[in-house]
């Protein structure tokens, strides 16, 4: 899918002295009497009246959602009505951690959870779910909190967009890490929130997204991240540089990769004897379908057998996942328990199977196999009646990587690109198999220059990492005569970006473009490139979100109140180092 970005204003308010704004910013500042202040920016765009944001109660839960399009996106079944994508909810997150704003980020991450629990999916075909990710955002959905049919654009192939995108997934994450970095530090109180788990902390919520991040958003035999989870082997062909969020990553690889050891456990205390607790472990770095688990008596599960619509005694159990069952019987003599549990490939077919029947009789509890595959085991513990059933495939190591790795990867492909065309620049989609497709895709512009804003904010962070030398080449590459230096002209970069490839200008300099000029500023700020920063800086000063309020009348399609606003927002938080460690 060609994301389109969310868009809202992102502006700092209540900064203490120790984050001093830079002598650049500051100077701008100080001199241009259009620009508003942060706090009367962030005013405007908490305001509702302003149509950047909702603020609603569902069900006692005060929650809030940046909005994408006053009007509608493009759909096929006319649902696209006043939409959000999530990309919009990374970016509000981040604002209200930028401000010190627990109670708006609160809101947010409320709803971003309650519709991961209601639309999230892994697994996709045919405009429908037959894998839920709970905590995995849909990439757009309308005002309702529903996905649609999207289209990018009139007359265009449409597919139901309850898919997730990567950036805003990590960037989600990352929002929630330096959340809890708060809390820890005493600024912020420690939040529960009402999760598909049960009620979870920050870091709780932190480790279940990671783990999605994990089996969801990254090419596991290439260690690169894909566009998100909806493009299923196409994802692994392409590459969005303007999703490189290198604090993001770093936040990621702080928890440990997942246990996919199948070591029988320590089995809980377990009563009475004729009741029988079924621990299942599904080691599969996919979804596993149970398409029955029942005996003679009831049968309690826990959250993470996920019921089956219309399937009685049918469940799904999401992968690396743990899920525990607990059968009863009335017949103190006698009981059975069955579970048959299926890990189905892409094409539909079985290529993992545990089947286990296990009977309680004569005082004594057995299992028998009927049919499992090679993949999967189980033991009992010392008494009987508890049964640890495991799904192992045979590389289900692979989910054992780093996201440093990852980063790493991912940058290198951007790096072949850049040695193949000659080019400090990267283009908004890159093709790993070298063909050049549409202007869009291979243009440095709207996408692709988000790669600037998030690599400079790593490098005012961590300038003794090891990959801070790489970064600063890439930027001041990126800067130079192969890269934006010779297509400035009147303030502003061509007002539709740069060819990556034939590094031509595409569209003209008329109009500055601030969001695609924001990034560059924040980028010869951290480089200290004075030309740079006083030609493209004035565009990015003047831009007053006070007077360019976005309106549920805008056009179809026409997010472009709600992108400026942010990336020119974000550049001047960046520039204040405002999504540093607290």
């Amino acid at each position: 899918m060609l994301k389109f970005l969310a868009s809202l204003a992102i502006v700092i308010v209540n900064f203490s002295s120790e984050n001093s704004v830079s002598a650049h910013f500051q100077s701008n500042s100080q001199t241009d009497g259009s620009v508003s202040s942060f706090a009367s920016s962030y005013e405007q765009w908490i305001d509702p009246n302003n149509h950047f944001i909702d603020f609603f109660t569902v069900e006692d839960q005060k929650q809030a959602r940046v909005i994408f399009i006053g009007s509608s996106a493009y759909s096929q079944d006319g649902q696209g009505t006043r939409p959000t994508v999530s990309e919009g909810m990374g970016y509000g997150l981040l604002l209200a951690y930028a401000n010190n704003d627990q109670a708006t980020f609160d809101k947010f991450l409320r709803y971003v959870l309650s519709i991961s629990d209601n639309y999230g999916c892994s697994a996709y075909g045919n405009n429908t779910c037959y894998a839920t990710a709970p905590f995995m955002m849909p990439w757009i959905i309308n005002q309702d909190g529903k996905p649609f049919l999207f289209q990018a654009s009139p007359g265009a192939a449409a597919y139901y967009s309850n898919g997730s995108a990567t950036d805003a997934d990590i960037q989600i994450a990352w929002a929630i890490y330096m959340a809890n970095l708060k809390v820890s530090k005493g600024s912020w109180k420690s939040t529960t929130f009402e999760t598909f788990k049960g009620i979870l902390t920050y870091p709780q919520i932190f480790q279940e997204i990671t783990l999605a991040v994990r089996l969801n958003d990254i090419d596991m035999t290439n260690l690169r991240y894909v566009p998100g989870n909806q493009w299923g082997a196409g994802g692994t062909q392409v590459l969005y540089p303007g999703y490189f969020t290198p604090q993001a990553f770093v936040a990621l690889d702080t928890l440990s990769a997942p246990d996919v050891s199948s070591k029988c456990p320590a089995f809980p205390d377990h009563d009475p004897i004729n009741s029988l607790c079924l621990i299942f472990k599904n080691n599969v770095y996919k979804a596993v379908s149970i398409d029955y688990l029942g005996g003679n008596g009831t049968v309690k599960v826990d959250g993470n057998f996920i019921p089956k619509p219309d399937a009685p005694n049918g469940y799904t159990v999401s992968a690396i996942t743990t899920a525990t069952a607990i059968f009863s019987s009335s017949n103190q003599y006698y009981a059975n328990a069955t579970i048959q549990a299926t890990y189905y490939d892409e094409k539909g077919a079985p290529t993992i199977k545990s089947d286990y029947y296990i009977e309680y009789n004569n005082a004594k509890w057995t299992v028998k196999d009927k049919g499992s595959t090679k993949e999967s085991s189980y033991c009992q513990s010392s008494t009987g009646n508890s049964v640890f059933v495991c799904m192992t495939p045979s590389d289900a190591s692979k989910v054992d990587y780093k996201f440093s790795t990852v980063m790493t990867n991912s940058l290198d492909a951007i790096q072949n690109f850049q040695t193949h065309y000659d080019t400090g620049l990267m283009p908004n989609v890159l093709h790993y198999d070298g063909k050049n497709y549409d202007e869009w895709s291979e243009s440095f512009a709207y996408d692709a220059c988000r790669f600037p804003l998030w690599v400079s904010d790593f490098l005012q962070n961590n300038p003794a990492d090891p990959m801070t030398p790489t970064f600063t080449k890439f930027l001041t590459d990126l800067l130079g005569t192969k890269g934006v230096a010779t297509f400035v002209k009147n303030g502003t970069l061509p007002s539709n970006g740069i060819d990556a490839i034939k590094q031509t200008a595409i569209g003209s300099w008329d109009n500055p473009s601030p969001p695609l000029n924001s990034p560059i500023v924040a980028a010869a700020d951290i480089l200290k490139n004075q030309q740079l920063y006083n030609e493209l800086s004035p565009s990015l000063f003047k831009y007053d979100i006070t007077k360019l309020q976005p309106s549920p009348s805008d056009p179809q399609g026409d997010s472009t109140p709600y992108y400026n606003a942010v990336m020119v927002l974000l550049t001047r938080a960046i520039m204040e180092n405002r999504f540093g460690n607290p």
